[in-house]
């Protein structure tokens, strides 16, 4: 059986990647919504979350939250596909991604957990 490899990429082919097809980001931006609440909603009974951090001494993730709203996520959020389940928000993900590593998790497996 062979299989058809006519549509697909290689990693390694320079032409392949130099012709991946152009996106309006801006265009793209808008049709997507993205899964991204807004931190100022969250509770810890009845602490908004950032009184909560800053009351027990976590600075780190608000510093890292100012330093990612400084950075645009354009190009990463224009080549999602509009449709289906809201995708959570790159820039929430790199948070996340980026915390951990702070934090000395080096594994994606050990910061779902």
């Amino acid at each position: 059986m062979v299989l058809d490899t006519s549509n697909q990429l290689s990693l390694f082919d320079e032409e392949a990647v130099t012709a991946l097809p152009t996106v309006n980001t801006a265009v793209a931006a808008r049709a997507v919504k993205f899964h991204a609440p807004d931190p100022r909603d969250i509770f810890i009974n009845q602490t908004r979350l950032e009184d909560h951090l800053k009351a027990v001494g976590l600075q780190a993730p608000l510093k890292m939250r100012a330093i990612l709203d400084q950075l645009s996520f354009a190009e990463f959020e224009g080549r999602y596909q509009p449709g289906g389940r809201p995708p959570y928000a790159p820039r929430a993900l790199l948070g996340l991604i980026l915390y951990g590593i702070a934090q000395g998790v080096s594994s994606l497996r050990d910061l779902e957990r």
